[in-house]
């Protein structure tokens, strides 16, 4: 039936077409849905299920048979399946298994890549999309794509040696080969149809390139990395938004219905709204302020002294707010209760149902836990999370529940990730 299915969407897709030329981009379409899943399986992630990839190779076809323009030719076929390749590597950046917190939460390993994987698959589409639907470029845009990739191949071969002080960015690798990795890396970048260089940069974009490179320089590889984040971030120009819930917006085209809120540097990749709940957001929080654990995000008082009474009455009328600290305690406010749920990761975390959460808060629910033992912010820490980080359940006054992980304290501060269950269905 799944089958049928995903060959009904794809002649749907194609319909117009003439037979030939039909089955040529259904071919193309199956080729494409294959790498990508292929791509994902040597991944080895536990939290992608044979199931949710069968779903996902229907949704690439399905995409690739849409965005098609005419059947490719074999080199641009080649390019295209190398690019899903490479687009899937450059996105999903650990192993499975992989457990690495020596930085704090936030270089989590295979949990990273398991809250942040809708965002992924997104983007995944939207670099296909931009590979498939892009047409011949016309001369002025051939002559800009050449100007401008002359110009990055010049700035990395002209930046000054800087011998063993050169920051490498694989290990094992020696200061003196990272220029020439660097240049065949940014080679790839062009020549791969998924990549956002691929494509000449916005305008304003590249001068904004150009101007950050006048200013300063960390190295041959993070300079690299600064042009291949550009050729996003100069797509999706962002403004400040105060009376918005992500607090930016973001402009830029899409294939399908969705809204960026954030972008991801070290993809890079894009951050939607439809993934913001279930991936959740990382904060800190202190004394003289609060944590909106429904929106994972800061509170800050403009009085910016504001604790005990004076706090709770200012959120009172903020109408949110849950969390705030009190010397070494995670506090709850404005009527919440919190307690400690006894899981080591987030896959754990996940296990636990909304009515079983609530049932750890009616069992041990408190307004007060003790972070006092958890790791300072600075300084190196084990890989392995063995220093010890908090998970908390939070049921607020008005009955939602969220998960937070407060991971280090330091300076009268801790960092934390939270994360808000969806509201159950009646």
């Amino acid at each position: 039936m799944l089958v049928r299915w995903k060959l009904s969407l794809l002649m749907v897709c194609v319909a117009g077409m003439p037979a030939i030329v039909r089955a040529q981009t259904i071919e193309d379409a199956r080729l494409i849905s294959a790498r990508y899943v292929a791509a994902m399986n040597r991944k080895g992630y536990s939290f992608l299920t044979n199931d949710e990839l069968d779903r996902r190779r229907a949704v690439v076809a399905a995409d690739a048979a849409t965005w098609l323009k005419k059947p490719l030719g074999e080199p641009e076929r080649a390019a295209v399946l190398e690019g899903v390749d490479r687009c899937i590597d450059r996105l999903y950046t650990s192993s499975a298994g992989k457990v690495n917190y020596g930085n704090g939460f936030g270089s989590g390993g295979e949990e990273w890549m398991y809250l942040n994987d809708r965002d992924y698959f997104l983007t995944f589409r939207y670099h296909l999309w931009a590979a498939l639907s892009r047409g011949e470029p016309t001369p002025e845009e051939a002559k800009r794509r050449a100007a401008q990739h002359a110009w990055m191949r010049d700035y990395l071969k002209s930046l000054p040696d800087r011998g063993i002080q050169e920051p490498v960015p694989r290990e094992g690798m020696q200061p003196s080969d990272v220029r020439a990795w660097a240049l065949a890396e940014l080679e790839k970048d062009f020549a791969d149809p998924l990549d956002p260089l691929f494509d000449p940069l916005p305008e304003d974009g590249f001068a904004k390139l150009q101007a950050r490179f006048k200013q300063f320089s960390n190295g041959l590889a993070s300079d690299m990395h600064d042009m291949e984040v550009a050729g996003l971030t100069s797509r999706f120009v962002d403004r400040e938004d105060p009376s918005g819930r992500y607090g930016r917006v973001y402009a830029g085209k899409l294939p399908f219905q969705d809204t960026v809120i954030d972008l991801w540097g070290d993809g890079p990749s894009l951050y939607f709204e439809s993934n913001a709940e279930y991936r959740g957001n990382h904060g800190t929080i202190g004394e003289h302020m609060a944590f909106d654990v429904v929106r994972c995000a800061e509170m800050r008082p403009a009085e910016a002294r504001l604790s005990g009474e004076a706090l709770e009455a200012w959120l009172a009328k903020q109408g949110r707010g849950e969390l705030t600290l009190v010397g070494a305690d995670l506090t709850a406010v404005r009527g919440a209760k919190l307690a400690v749920l006894p899981v080591k990761n987030w896959f754990e975390a996940d296990q636990w149902t909304v009515e079983e959460l609530r049932g750890a808060i009616h069992d041990a629910g408190t307004t007060q836990l003790s972070i006092k033992g958890l790791p300072p912010m600075n300084g190196v820490h084990r890989i392995d999370r063995s220093e010890g980080e908090l998970f908390a359940v939070v049921e607020n006054k008005e009955g939602r529940v969220a998960v937070a992980c407060v991971h280090n304290f330091e300076f009268n501060t801790a960092m934390l990730w939270c994360r808000i269950r969806p509201v159950e269905k009646k």
